[in-house]
Parts: structure tokens; C-alpha cells; sequence
């Protein structure tokens, strides 16, 4: 009686174990997300008042889908594609990728082709900063292909969108704190002036464990169950979806996520300086 009670507990008390665990990888998974969102906003308040050659002068971005007053750009993830016409964007999407990393999967996900072909300046830099921190993983080879798969993870399912409201829209009122010397630059009205909001929302593919996942997906086991007799709509299983690796090709496994996103929103501190400083372009995926 014993071992018959035993086997049948024990899948239930599994689940609910994985459930727990489950949760409590979302509840993190919403601070990292928030904490990118941040991060890249950040960015944005430092990358955007700089002059970045050949074509993004100070206190402007490019690719913009509205112009100012009211300003934003596409959602953007720049997985795979460095040709951006922005490199300012591309900087803000790194900063959100970089701060995804904790909560990007290191299991293998990416089939060994598709990994072997990510070429990743971020996951490279990130490697040797924690070998030089931890110089005791230096001799274990598998520290730099789990934080390969990170970034090829984090890389591929961190989106942002960057934008904002130049208050200064009739003129150059704000256009930098009072009492700083005159630049002697002509105003142009797609500039955004100092102290002007900058938002930025991210949107992050968080893996869920293979188990709940499948388990409350929609058309899996039990899913159709999860509405409550009184007619209360069911939510959670609308909200996972599936990466299924017959329609990505790249994927040797069918990934079960859910879209987290968190915004965030700070004021730029870009003056227009009497001595231009410009920044060098270098890579940036």
C-alpha cells in the first residue's frame, strides 16, 4: 500500500514542486526585466546626445518611425543584423540584452550550426570579464559555451523600443541648462533638447520549464481545463507560446515562453557643447 500511495503522489507532488519553482523563476525573471529596462533607457540617456559619425549628430537618433515632438522608434532587435541605420539603437538593445543575460537559458537550445555561427562581440567580452573575475574557470572549457548560449538566446528574444517628447518643439527654450555657453549651433526641430524624457520598453521571451510549460500551453494536457466552472476566462495558458523548432529551423528543441516587458523612463543630459566631443563607431553584436 505503501509503494502504491508512493507512485501515485508522486507525480502530483513533482508538479507542484516544478510549479514553485516555476513561479519563483518569474518572479525573478520580472526584476531582471525591469532592471534591462532600465539599464537601456540609461543608455539611451548617454548614446543619444552623442556624436556618432558618419550620420547621427548630437541629440538625434536615426530610423525613427515618428518624428518629433512625439518621437519613437520600431520595436528592434538587431539579432544576426549589425547593418542598422542606427548605431545609437543598437548600443540601447545591447544594454537590455546584457541585463537579460541572468535569465537567458544556458541549456542548448540553438541546433550546433546555427551556434557556431552566432558571432557574438558581447558573449566574447562577457567571458573573459568573468574568467578575469573567476580566474578558477578559466580551465573548465564549458563556462564559454553556456554564456555563448546566453547571448545567442538573449540576443535573439530581447526586443526594445525607444522614445519620447521634445518639449522644445517651437524652439531651443531647453535646449541646454541655463547659464552654459552658447554653442552657436543652428536648432533643428528632429533634435531632442536636455532634460527631455527618454522611454524605452522591453520585451524579453522568457523560457519556462519544459514541464509547466507544456502542461498549460494552449491545446496541450489539461489546458482546456483551466477556466473556473464560473465562467472566469482562463489566462494563463493564452499567455505561454511556443517556439516550436519545426517552424525555426535554428532550434534543436521546442521552447515554451511567455513575454515579459517593464519600462522605463529618464530624462537625457545632453548639452550641445562649445568643444563637440565625437564618439568613434565600433562594433557592437
Amino acid at each position: 500500500m505503501q509503494t502504491l500511495s508512493f507512485v501515485l503522489t508522486l507525480p502530483v507532488f513533482m508538479m507542484l514542486v516544478l510549479f514553485i519553482v516555476q513561479v519563483s523563476q518569474l518572479m525573478i525573471g520580472i526584476a531582471v526585466v525591469h532592471y534591462a529596462a532600465f539599464a537601456a533607457a540609461r543608455a539611451a540617456s548617454v548614446w543619444l546626445p552623442a556624436h556618432v559619425p558618419p550620420d547621427e549628430p548630437v541629440n538625434t537618433v536615426n530610423g525613427l518611425a515618428s518624428p518629433p515632438p512625439a518621437w519613437s522608434t520600431p520595436v528592434l532587435n538587431y539579432y544576426g543584423n549589425s547593418g542598422s541605420a542606427s548605431w545609437k539603437c543598437q548600443k540601447v538593445w545591447s544594454a537590455a540584452v546584457l541585463a537579460c543575460y541572468s535569465i537567458a537559458p544556458s541549456h542548448v537550445y540553438l541546433n550546433p550550426g546555427a551556434l557556431q555561427s552566432t558571432n557574438s562581440n558581447m558573449a566574447a567580452t562577457t567571458t573573459s570579464l568573468y574568467q578575469a573575475l573567476v580566474p578558477a574557470s578559466q580551465s573548465n572549457a564549458r563556462i564559454p559555451m553556456r554564456i555563448l548560449n546566453k547571448a545567442a538566446y538573449a540576443s535573439e528574444h530581447t526586443m526594445i523600443q525607444i522614445s519620447g517628447h521634445d518639449y522644445d518643439d517651437g524652439g531651443p527654450a531647453t535646449y541646454n541648462p541655463i547659464g552654459h555657453p552658447d554653442p552657436k549651433v543652428v536648432w533643428k526641430p528632429n533634435q531632442i533638447g536636455w532634460q527631455d524624457p527618454i522611454t524605452v520598453q522591453v520585451w524579453f521571451r522568457f523560457p519556462l520549464l519544459t514541464g509547466p510549460g507544456r502542461f498549460l500551453s494552449p491545446g496541450k494536457f489539461l489546458s482546456n481545463r483551466l477556466a473556473p466552472d464560473d465562467g472566469t476566462p482562463d489566462r494563463v495558458s493564452n499567455r505561454i507560446q511556443i517556439w516550436d523548432k519545426n517552424a525555426h529551423p535554428n532550434y534543436a528543441e521546442t521552447l515554451y515562453w511567455t513575454q515579459l516587458t517593464a519600462t522605463a523612463t529618464v530624462t537625457t543630459e545632453g548639452i550641445i557643447s562649445i568643444v563637440p566631443y565625437v564618439h568613434q563607431a565600433e562594433p557592437v553584436y
